[in-house]
């Protein structure tokens, strides 16, 4: 299930032939009225299993042509014939544009390529038949793949533990919620363009709202002022003090030389992480909370998982 908000889809087609030219089908979209999608590199010729020229990208756009901009989740995929893609999963530029890597099937005849951008925000509702008590709630934002931008990475890695802390500090202790808070940052280096920062919460129905409130403020904060000094050092000792016990261990050691290390920024990563996370500011903290963690910002959406309503009706 798609959040609420689906903001569009487009599929391009090319039509093969084996051992000659082809060109692309006619653009068909399925979008809303508001909103639209720009196309670049339509009307492609290739051979039959050869890749395009010129990567295959799609850019949101409103009715009247104008760019929608922020950084979204864009899926790519097959429809039909059995080529393949350079990626699946693109995080946008700033712009609304993510684009990719298409080679065509060896099989003649009509193949496809469907785009399909989601939304920014939404919400998705599942149900349990447990405790009807208890209810669980996660904000997810989108956020970039830790190779393509490694500083941010870390910023993020700081502001999810300094939000974490604000969480318990705020809504168990302050707000009175018998909880237990968590926050998530995951951003894998054999993705480039995905990660995700998840906050959420074991709570009481009733409580759903409470914690929303608590946690925008919390983001709002940190996205107008930053962390203060105490918030920041803490952050900074909880992650470093983590990073030494786990370099303690084989399983650590045994992760890195398990990646890709012919890839120099991985071993970089590596060799920076304590001294980058010691020499992190206030200021990378805030701007990394502005440009994906504030409320409603671009790819962001929440799940619910709440009682169903005929367990709690018993």
């Amino acid at each position: 299930m798609r959040p609420a908000l689906f903001l569009s889809v487009v599929a391009w087609s090319a039509v093969i032939a084996c051992g000659s030219e082809a060109t692309t089908k006619p653009i068909s979209t399925d979008a809303p009225s508001a909103l639209g999608i720009r196309i670049q590199g339509s009307g492609q010729r290739a051979l039959a299993g050869e890749p395009l020229a010129n990567r295959v990208g799609a850019q949101v756009v409103d009715s009247s042509s104008r760019v929608v901009a922020g950084r979204r989740r864009i899926r790519f995929s097959i429809a039909e014939g059995d080529g393949s893609i350079s990626d699946t999963v693109v995080l946008s530029s700033e712009s609304g544009f993510a684009s990719v890597n298409w080679v065509l099937g060896k099989t003649s005849g009509e193949q496809q390529l469907t785009v399909r951008p989601p939304a920014a925000g939404g919400t998705l509702a599942l149900h349990h038949r447990g405790d009807v008590d208890q209810a669980l709630v996660i904000r997810a934002f989108a956020v970039p793949g830790s190779l393509e931008d490694l500083a941010t990475t870390r910023a993020l890695n700081v502001a999810s533990e300094i939000v974490l802390t604000l969480l318990t500090d705020r809504f168990r202790e302050g707000e009175g919620g018998t909880y237990s808070p968590m926050m998530t940052s995951d951003q894998p280096d054999w993705l480039p363009s995905y990660g995700v920062v998840l906050a959420g919460a074991q709570v009481r129905p009733s409580r759903i709202a409470d914690f929303e409130a608590a946690l925008d403020r919390i983001l709002t904060e940190l996205a107008a002022r930053g962390p203060d000094p105490d918030q920041l050092a803490r952050a900074k000792a909880t992650l470093t003090a983590r990073i030494d016990r786990s370099r303690t261990t084989n399983g650590y050691w045994l992760g890195v030389l398990g990646r890709n290390l012919d890839d120099p920024r991985r071993i970089d990563s590596v060799r920076t992480q304590i001294a980058a996370y010691r020499d992190m500011d206030a200021a990378a903290v805030q701007t990394a909370v502005a440009r994906y963690l504030k409320p409603g910002a671009a790819g962001s959406y929440e799940v619910r998982v709440l009682p169903d309503d005929r367990t709690a009706a018993k």
